[in-house]
């Protein structure tokens, strides 16, 4: 119930006069109309300690305490499934990957590479390679000499013909 207009502006006059309008039983009675009756305030205090309500009131905090950890249960299976399957997924990829490369892998043979060729429309005349060797690396001999090797097995099974 809000204040009525008289009764805000006698409060408000005694304020600005720092207290000197109003005694303290004048404000006390001018606030008691708006404040609930003591009686039924006892009464509430008391019915609000009865068991009932607190059983009630403990069950409303313990559900959305196992909400929560059901909801954290399904989203942790939720993401252990798909971590397992994604990871599945790489490993068979990386696999048949791996399976496709040696299995297509030249091994420098002629009859690999002539059917490579037969799906190019011209073959080169000549060819031309930059090679560069990394010293930080010690694996970088082998490989640069690997990767020449199979370049000429490569060339020379085309028909490219070589100059010297």
């Amino acid at each position: 119930m809000p204040f009525n207009q008289t009764d805000t502006t006698a409060y408000r006059q005694d304020v600005r006069n720092k207290g000197e309008v109003m005694s303290t039983d004048d404000r006390r009675h001018l606030l008691e109309r708006y404040l609930p009756d003591s009686s039924q305030s006892q009464r509430s205090q008391r019915s609000s300690t009865t068991s009932p309500r607190r059983r009630s009131g403990r069950r409303k905090r313990l559900r959305p305490f196992l909400k929560h950890k059901l909801h954290l249960l399904i989203y942790l299976t939720i993401q252990t499934i798909f971590g397992i399957y994604i990871r599945i997924r790489q490993i068979a990829s990386a696999l048949f990957l791996k399976f496709i490369a040696i299995r297509h892998y030249h091994h420098r043979t002629p009859a690999y590479i002539q059917k490579d060729l037969k799906n190019l429309s011209r073959l080169p005349e000549h060819l031309s390679v930059i090679v560069t060797y990394d010293d930080s690396n010690d694996d970088s001999l082998e490989t640069l000499l690997d990767e020449v090797a199979e370049l000429s097995a490569w060339s020379a099974a085309a028909g490219v013909p070589t100059r010297t």
